[in-house]
Order: structure tokens, then sequence, then C-alpha cells
């Protein structure tokens, strides 16, 4: 159990082997938790996975997962506030199937949490939805047959031009692990599987990442396992939502529980371990993983994140050669859409288990996009909080007393 909190700003240029963390406060002590953001990023929610996980402000109990500073033992439960760099309980419990191995999607239409799956019972058909307003749950229900109902080790994603949740692998309890895209609209409450996997794309996968561009018109999915005891792998799928089909791009090596987004033209991965079966507590410290960067344009691995321009020169790691860079203020989707990165859209929902400075930590990227109907929300959000990058990627892991990691100055 870890309870390190790290944030990288997305604003400014990096390269993949010397990324700039900040530290925050520490938050509750998890393991292969999941944790999404709020519609305007101003606040975060951590899940933990099969116990309580109390709140933020000291040491974590490794053992239960419940922080020993906390009041609130029986909530599995804890929000972050960015204005406050701080961490409360929050109360009430996810519903006991949804305490194992899940995956929680934001979306930005209604600021809700969505959880689906869980593995203790397959035959409860609800969703747990977490509302950031009132910072309670309530239920929705699934469909009794296939969807996710019973799922774990999924990925899902929000997509923006569908204004829907889309899912993609884990496995049941009954061992069987689906192969379709599975959408969930909030709007109506409605399930389909029409985004069929389609020849080209993986046939079944778990504990890979997932995540989509800011438009919502493509999806990327990387490494993971074809079974869930197997070794990891590294494919790396990118899937057309329009058009439904699948291409592969290049491997930049094995990763399982790996964490990703996608920001204008750059896919970001990191974390991770490629092998599970090898990672005794004496090697973690030697799993670390650089963050290694896909520019989409080119489809190379780059060595240089630069935001908003050229990547300079820098060399792809496939032998081509990098151009000018993706991630503006704003981009232009087909329809003539401008979409800014100034204000309130989330991209990449997915908290995954992964090592990093030798501690297992859970990441979440969120990317701030253009929402009209959060620009007033959001103005009056940025009266009452410091400023902070309006790109972020946000880690909650391991907190090392002993840490040689400077403090930061935030988010900016």
């Amino acid at each position: 159990m870890t309870n390190s909190f790290y944030s990288i700003d997305l604003t400014k240029p990096w390269a993949s082997d010397t990324p700039a963390w900040t530290r925050h406060a520490p938050g509750p002590a998890l393991w292969r938790s999941s944790i999404c953001s709020s519609a305007d990023g101003s606040r975060i929610v951590a899940f933990a996975n099969g116990g309580g996980s109390g709140g933020g402000g000291g040491g974590g109990n490794s053992g239960t997962g419940v922080n020993d500073s906390s009041t609130a033992t029986d909530s599995n439960i804890s929000v972050y506030s960015t204005a406050k760099d701080a961490w409360h309980p929050v109360a009430g419990t996810l519903s006991p199937h949804h305490l194992t191995e899940v995956r929680c999607v934001t979306s930005v239409n209604d600021d809700r949490v969505y959880v689906a799956g869980g593995l203790a019972d397959s035959q409860a058909m609800t969703m747990d939805v977490f509302s950031f307003e009132s910072e309670s749950l309530s239920t929705v229900d699934m469909p009794t047959l296939g969807m996710m109902a019973g799922r774990v080790s999924y990925a899902g994603v929000w997509l923006n031009i569908r204004s829907s949740i889309l899912f993609f692998g884990g496995y049941t309890n009954k061992g069987f692990m689906p192969s379709s895209m599975i959408e969930y609209s909030p709007k109506d409450s409605n399930w389909k599987d029409e985004l069929q996997n389609t020849p080209g794309g993986p046939t079944s996968l778990v504990d890979h990442c997932m995540a989509a561009d800011d438009k919502g018109t493509k999806v990327f999915i990387y490494g993971g396992r074809s079974q869930w005891d197997g070794p990891a792998q590294g494919a790396f799928y990118i899937y057309d939502v329009g058009l439904q089909t699948w291409t592969q791009g290049p491997s930049i090596g094995r990763r399982l529980y790996a964490s990703c987004a996608a920001v204008g033209d750059y896919f970001l991965l990191f974390g991770g371990t490629e092998d599970p079966f090898t990672n005794t507590p004496a090697d973690m410290g030697k799993e670390t993983l650089p963050v290694h960067i896909f520019k989409v344009s080119t489809n190379t691995w780059v060595n240089d994140y630069v935001p908003g321009g050229s990547s300079s020169g820098s060399s792809g790691r496939n032998g081509g050669s990098s151009s000018s860079g993706g991630m503006p203020g704003q981009n232009e989707d087909d329809s003539g859409i401008r979409i800014s990165t100034n204000v309130g859209l989330i991209v990449g929902a997915i908290g995954a288990g992964i090592i990093l400075l030798g501690a297992m930590i859970t990441v979440y990227f969120y990317l701030r996009s253009k929402d009209k109907r959060r620009i007033k929300h959001q103005q009056l959000q940025e009266s009452r909080r410091p400023s902070f990058a309006s790109t972020s990627m946000v880690t909650l892991g391991r907190n090392d007393t002993s840490s040689a990691m400077e403090k930061g100055n935030g988010f900016a």
C-alpha cells in the first residue's frame, strides 16, 4: 500500500528520461486503485480497491489501506482539493462487488464518476456513480447479460465526440475475457456493444492502459496481457472511433499495469512493469521505467515532449524524426469545432498500478479542454484557487519519508 502523490506539468517541455515531477500532500494508502478528476480539474477522487482508504495527511497503514489519521475508517473514498493541496475522506463506500480491480471514468457532461464491473458478485447488476457536487454515491442499473457485470481489470475512457464512456478488455469470475468495445451513454443510461472489435485489433486484454484523444475520435491501447495470469505484452493499438477500425503502432517494449494519456499530438506512456512475476520488493527500485512519448502525426516514439510547438528535430526512436507538435492552445476537429486546452475536458481517466521511483503508484492523467457549458463554472473555480497548469498528469502512490525528491511549487 502506498500514498505519495505527484504531478507533472504538461504545459512545459521535458525529456522522456527527465520528467519534472512535483510532490503534493500524501493521499490515502492505495494499491492498484482507481482515481478520477472532476470536470474542471479542481478535485480528484480516489477509490481504494478491497478496503477503506481514509483521508490524506498522514502515513498509511499498509496492511489495511486505511490512513491512520482518518476518522472515517468505514470509507474507501477520498477526495483531493487542488486549492488546498489536501485530501479528506468521504462518507460511504463502494458497493462490495466494486472493491476489486475496477476502474473509474469521469463524464464531463454531468461531472460524475462511473465505476462499473467488480469481481466479488457477478450478479450485482448495478454501477456505482460518484457525484463531485454532493460527494455522494448512487447506482444505475447495468444489463443483466454481458456488458460490464462481473468484469475486472478492464480499461475505460471518456469520448468527447460521442458524450459516452468506452470500455475494453478485462475478465470475469468465470474466466471469460470479452473482446468487444462496450459503450455507455450517461445521458440516457444506454448500454451497447455496437463498437465491435474488428480485424487488426486486440482479441482480449487485461491490465492494459487506454487513453482517448482530445476530441474522442481516437483511442489508444497499450500493453496488458492476453491471459489473466500471462506475461506482459508490448502491442500498441490505435482505434478510430468513427471508422471503427484498428491500426497497430510501433512497440516500445512490454508493459503491464502501465498508465497513459493522449495529449494533443502525443500519446504518453509510463510506469508499469515488464514482468509481474519478478517484482519482488528488492527489485522494485530497479523497475523504474522512463516516460515514453509517442508522436501520433509521425507514428514514432520520440525523446522530447514539446507542448504547442515543434519538437526541435529530436530523433524518433524508430528511426524517424518528429516534426511540429500537436498540443496547441486550440485544436480543430473535422467539423470545424475548436477545442481549447484551457478549460474543462478530461481525457484519460484511467488509474493503474505502476512501478515508479521504486514504489507502487497509481497514475491519472487529465487534460483540460474546451467545454462551453463549464466556462462559467471554471471561471468561478479559478477565482477561488491558485492558478495551476492547464494540462497536468497526476500520480498517487507510495509515501517515502526519506525521499530525495524535492518539494515542488504546486501544479504550475
